[in-house]
């Protein structure tokens, strides 16, 4: 049983449980390889070590159709208020979650995306 951290806003999932994002991301992912678009994908299939007691999992690892190996972390999203008032999703990372994506990113042969959801769909951030 994963530990609880009293403090944290969010009980700490077991390895191989996906939230409400990561499945629906997983669909639109199946719907991909369907396509043809990618050769496959995997939940939480690679862990990088960055530093000691500092490691990376990303949400899915993706066998690119190009042969490309790519890591999508998916992140959630958080209104925000334009000066215009208009409400509008903006992506939400956490500042570490930031820092290790850049650091796989220059560390390692693969090509890293931070993943959002819209109401348009999903959208996509490089490393």
């Amino acid at each position: 049983m994963p530990k609880h951290n009293r403090f944290a806003k969010y009980k700490r999932r077991a390895p191989g449980e996906r939230n409400k994002t990561e499945a629906a991301y997983e669909a639109h992912l199946e719907l991909l390889k369907q396509a043809g678009e990618i050769d496959g994908y995997e939940f939480e299939g690679i862990k990088l070590k960055l530093a000691d007691n500092t490691w990376f999992i990303c949400d899915f690892i993706i066998y690119a159709g190009d042969g490309v190996v790519e890591l999508h972390d998916v992140k959630g999203t958080t209104k925000k208020t334009l000066t215009s008032g208009k409400k509008v999703h903006a992506p939400w990372i956490e500042e570490d979650a930031n820092m290790k994506m850049k650091i796989v990113a220059e560390r390692y042969p693969f090509r890293v995306f931070a993943v959002f959801k819209t109401p348009d769909g999903w959208q996509r951030k490089e490393y």
